[in-house]
């Protein structure tokens, strides 16, 4: 009877202390407070973030840096890190038409409501595209948060290898003067000799079909034409060139200079293309390809006769010329 009592005993001891154990490890897990709270919480209060910059429509020719701002509400309760992605909407890739100045953003609990910005660089491209392109960016965490993720537009670029527009034009002015300084203060218009240029399609005559319609193929000194980029073929190459009708022997001073004056408004495309040592007073039916010119999409380029660039660019909003470009002589 004993025995069985002690039995009885033990069983009562055992059963107690394992429920004080498991009391002990409860009170102990409550009390620690080293557990990340955001670990403990699963599910926010769903919040946006908004955009407090309005999309912009920005060339691909200015490579202009744009800041736009967004903001967070009270909603968010817990330090975030923002990850900066790309929408799948984006149209435009990144790091050929654009750039971001930050992929991370850092915020404490409740900063969002301060605001935090994104720069975005739109680069140079000048590939034809046929359309314009977008960018939407996203924001989202990689742990819960509540930040809605919904894209946002914040800029569609105009593709640069559209075509030019009805009327857009490139003028040029073609002059010559001697070379030596000795005949600097005479008029070269008095002399009594006529300089042509012409713009026809690589390997054809020099009087084929000009681009200017033989607009600077007359007897004016100064001769001046001009180009409309809608009749020139996307791609295609055009010589340059230069015929001179003298015959007037003036020694070691016959020397000439030839000088192409160019500029396409409301872009960097212009200057001058300046010849020497290749045409002289003493020539009388004679001619020479001082260069090419091309337009791939919206973008017009002059080359010297080398192949070396003297000019490339398209149009460049804001940018504004100075029409129908005179050479003082």
């Amino acid at each position: 009877m004993l025995n069985n009592l002690n039995l009885k005993n033990m069983r009562h001891i055992k059963i107690l202390r394992l429920v004080l154990i498991g009391i002990f490890a409860i009170t102990i897990g409550s009390c620690d407070d080293t557990e990340d709270p955001d670990s403990v919480i699963t599910s926010f209060e769903r919040f946006p973030v908004t955009s407090s910059t309005a999309p912009v429509t920005a060339p691909e020719t200015d490579g202009e840096t744009y800041t736009f701002d967004f903001v967070l509400d009270n909603r968010q309760i817990t330090d975030v890190l923002l990850e900066v992605g790309i929408g799948s909407s984006s149209t435009a890739v990144e790091g050929v038409d654009f750039e971001l100045s930050v992929h991370e953003i850092e915020l404490a609990a409740f900063e969002g409501q301060d605001g935090f910005s994104v720069d975005v660089t739109i680069l140079e491209d000048f590939e034809v595209e046929g359309e314009d392109e977008k960018i939407y960016l996203t924001f989202t965490t990689a742990t819960p948060s509540g930040v809605d993720p919904a894209e946002i537009l914040v800029a569609t670029i105009n593709d640069s290898g559209l075509s030019p527009q009805p009327g857009e034009t490139a003028d040029f002015a073609f002059s010559w003067d001697f070379t030596d300084p000795t005949l600097e203060a005479e008029d070269i218009c008095d002399y009594g000799f006529d300089l042509d240029i012409t713009f026809q399609t690589a390997g054809s005559d020099p009087y084929d079909d000009d681009l200017m319609g033989y607009a600077a193929s007359t007897v004016a000194c100064v001769e001046e034409g001009t180009i409309a980029l809608e009749d020139m073929v996307d791609g295609e190459v055009y010589d340059v060139w230069v015929f001179i009708y003298a015959g007037l022997d003036y020694g070691d001073l016959s020397g000439l200079t030839v000088s192409l004056a160019f500029e396409r408004e409301n872009t960097d495309f212009s200057g001058s293309l300046d010849i020497e040592g290749v045409f002289d007073s003493r020539q009388e039916e004679d001619g020479a390809i001082i260069g090419t010119i091309e337009r791939n999409g919206n973008v017009l380029t002059l080359k010297d006769a080398g192949g070396d660039v003297v000019s490339e660019g398209r149009v460049n909003t804001g940018v504004k010329m100075i029409h129908n470009v005179k050479r003082p002589f």
